[in-house]
């Protein structure tokens, strides 16, 4: 059996324990995460594309609810964890916002963690449209993400 800690037990609870989140699950934002970047994504696209990628990223949002994604490394996978930091977990879409003629591609990013302290929560830390050379401004952005979750933690008492 191995010793490294099981990450991501409530968005990837059926993979991750073999079974549903253990209590009702639910999303919650610190003061500064926002949608913006994936709107300013969908900026000019058609509104088939737009309802395509709203449904997309509904449809992760509530797996990660009902315990339902994925998590690992690599395209195939829904949730990772975010190695340049110590709390932040990723969920990745590989298809969204949907590639539009002309414009870069780009791929929507939600930082995010699981807090022990508050059983059930999902706490939404940022949103980013990554780029496909954009590994450096992702580390960038989940280390905010991991800076505005000790912000949260300090502010609700909560303990590392």
């Amino acid at each position: 059996m191995s010793s490294q800690p099981l990450y991501a037990q409530r968005s990837c609870s059926w993979q991750q324990t073999n079974q549903g989140p253990v209590c009702e699950q639910y999303w919650e934002n610190v003061e500064e995460y926002s949608r913006q970047p994936f709107a300013e994504a969908l900026e000019g696209v058609s509104i088939p594309v737009l309802q395509r990628a709203y449904q997309l990223f509904a449809e992760k949002i509530d797996g990660a609810v009902e315990g339902v994604l994925k998590f690992g490394k690599g395209e195939k996978f829904d949730v990772d964890f975010m190695r340049s930091t110590s709390d932040v977990l990723e969920i990745k879409w590989s298809n969204n916002p949907p590639k539009v003629r002309g414009r870069q591609q780009v791929w929507l990013r939600i930082y995010f963690s699981e807090p022990d302290p508050k059983p059930g929560l999902l706490l939404n830390l940022n949103m980013h449209c990554k780029s496909a050379d954009g590994l450096e401004a992702q580390t960038e952005e989940a280390v905010i993400a991991q800076e505005r979750f000790d912000r949260w933690q300090s502010e609700n008492g909560a303990a590392k």
